[in-house]
């Protein structure tokens, strides 16, 4: 295992040099398409061939009013009895599948090495976080638990 992203200037990478931009601002001509944000991670290395390689990740977050963005997550907890959130969940998952699309609200995309530069992490994560209009919408639940980036800076 190596580390992709990260302020790792003590341990032979490089700082993490974060940069945000709107995905509507973006050259390529998909991505303007998309309304969401892109967040470019730097300073990660591989020392595979005993020299370190850099390493990056682009995490897309894209809008979907439909998903917080943390449904699909981990979680320790037994569910020993279905909930009406659980069977949600999985109409939900069953509707993906039949329709062929994301399943997950944060997926993998893919990892390039084909630039002879860096290696490239690819991320997507599907939130209304991401919607130009996540904070004028007022019918956002307060709920408990830890909030949607805390669990992204966590993974």
């Amino acid at each position: 295992m190596f580390p992709v992203a990260g302020d790792l200037r003590g341990a032979g990478g490089k700082p993490l040099d974060h940069h945000w931009q709107s995905l509507k601002d973006l050259p390529s001509h998909e991505d303007s398409k998309k309304e969401g944000l892109l967040l470019e991670l730097n300073g990660g290395f591989n020392e595979e061939d005993g020299k370190p390689r850099p390493q990056k990740a682009f995490v897309e977050f894209i809008c979907d009013p439909k998903v917080e963005g943390t449904e699909n997550l981990y979680d320790p907890e037994d569910k020993y009895e279905k909930s009406g959130v659980l069977e949600e969940q999985e109409e939900r998952t069953k509707d993906d599948q039949k329709n062929g699309t994301c399943m997950y609200d944060l997926s993998f995309e893919r990892y390039d090495q084909s630039n002879p530069e860096v290696d490239v992490l690819r991320l997507s994560w599907r939130t209304l976080h991401a919607c130009e209009n996540a904070l004028d919408n007022g019918d956002s639940k307060t709920t408990a638990h830890w909030g949607f980036f805390t669990w992204f800076i966590l993974m």
